[in-house]
């Protein structure tokens, strides 16, 4: 998008909302036609093709209803010409995070929250709820998508010391019942034969466990974080064996806490991080440092040890290409910007419910109080940041407008 173009939709908007700070309007117009990574990039990398539409993932599920491993796509591999610059991005990179300990890093602004929500995503989309649940855990007020292999939802923990305490034991009591589960079997692997042979047998699903800022959950002052680092200890002892798999995000990878783990991490997407030590730590090379913030870019390194350069998938994009900038009228009526993370989650949930699952046991109990106050806060940030605005009161205002019925038209 050329300069002049760009200035030519900024003062159109401006003409027909006259009250619009430049900065408001320049954010707007980036928010509506800046796109770092194609929708159908994500699309095509689960197998959904053109037409979310006419998508079932149930023909996904069937096909890894007992397969090994968890493989998902992160992102696109990036090429990059002379001097690091991406020159063209190549096909989708798969990754097996089955009964790994993997951490996402990044500081913020680096895209980290969106890379985790592919993820699940991704898991969601190519696993069905009788093979995969979810448990999350956030320190911060995050929150997972809303898929049905989600079990437990856990949030604002660093606010919960009793609720902290919850789900740290209930994570260990789970290590200890899927080892007995497993105990005459020799792993889960050989348990899902036997599954497959024995319709008698519960079925046992693999479970990834999303623990958001991860150097919050293990501060050393308190009982819950010390409690946690020895559980993850043994969680990523035991992962391959019990399927169960560790992902983590985190800002600094070289916080006190978070350092004595990193031996135990074998799947690291890194970044952009703040400083060369924690690039080393995470990745064993400076490289990190000098990755562009807000593109997604990231360096993968796998559980062989291999360096990958990725674009992670934009689970925020609006894969409506006309959007009209600044008309939100589908908060109203739909509960957000249709993104596409949303609308991906929304046909797994469907299909999910159009052929319900047996339920399996599990130490985990539903989240421990109501998030509704919490995804609500989330959302007015998350609407905030889109669109670029300066505080709440612009988004009202900007909520107006929309129930006003404002549109605003951008030149081709």
């Amino acid at each position: 998008m050329s300069n002049s173009k760009f200035d030519r939709d900024v003062r159109a908007l401006r003409a027909t909302n006259p009250s619009l700070t430049l900065k408001q309007a320049r954010g707007r117009v980036r928010a509506a036609r800046a796109v770092s990574e194609p929708a159908g990039a994500f699309f095509d990398a689960l197998g959904i093709g053109h037409e979310l539409s006419g998508w079932n993932p149930q023909t996904a599920w069937a096909a890894t209803e007992f397969s090994a491993g968890l493989q998902i796509p992160v992102g696109r591999e990036r090429i990059e010409s002379v001097g690091g610059a991406t020159a063209s991005l190549g096909s989708p990179v798969v990754t097996d995070v089955a009964g790994r300990f993997c951490v996402i890093a990044g500081e913020t602004g680096s895209g980290k929250s969106i890379a985790q929500e592919a993820w699940i995503l991704a898991l969601a989309a190519l696993y069905s709820p009788t093979r995969l649940h979810i448990v999350w855990a956030s320190y911060s007020g995050g929150r997972a998508p809303q898929v049905p292999h989600v079990i437990a939802e856990y949030n604002w923990l660093r606010d919960s010391s009793a609720n902290a305490a919850q789900f740290v034991a209930q994570l260990d009591t789970e290590i200890s019942r899927r080892q007995e589960v497993v105990a005459d079997y020799g792993g889960i692997g050989q348990y899902r034969a036997a599954c497959q042979e024995d319709s008698s047998l519960p079925p046992l699903p693999d479970l990834v466990v999303i623990v958001e800022e991860i150097q919050r959950a293990l501060d050393s002052s308190s009982s819950s974080g010390r409690m946690l680092e020895r559980v993850l200890r043994a969680a990523s002892d035991a992962g391959p064996t019990i399927g169960m798999t560790i992902i983590v995000s985190a800002q600094h990878a070289q916080d006190h806490e978070l350092r004595s783990l990193l031996p135990r991490i074998r799947i690291v997407h890194a970044m952009r991080v703040n400083n060369e030590y924690e690039s080393q730590a995470l990745i064993g090379g400076p490289y990190a440092v000098s990755l562009r913030l807000g593109f997604g870019d990231g360096l993968l390194r796998d559980a062989d040890g291999g360096l990958i350069a990725v674009r992670g998938f934009d689970t925020t994009e609006v894969h409506d290409r006309s959007i009209q900038v600044g008309v939100v009228h589908d908060y109203f009526d739909r509960g957000g910007p249709r993104r596409i993370g949303r609308d991906i989650a929304e046909a797994i949930t469907a299909a999910a419910a159009a052929s319900p699952s047996p339920t399996s046991a599990s130490a985990f109990t539903a989240a421990p109080e109501t998030l509704q106050p919490v995804r609500e806060r989330q959302e007015i940030g998350d609407l905030v940041e889109r669109y670029n605005l300066a505080d709440v009161n612009a988004l009202v205002a900007l909520l107006d407008a929309a129930t006003a019925d404002t549109k605003v038209e951008l030149g081709g």
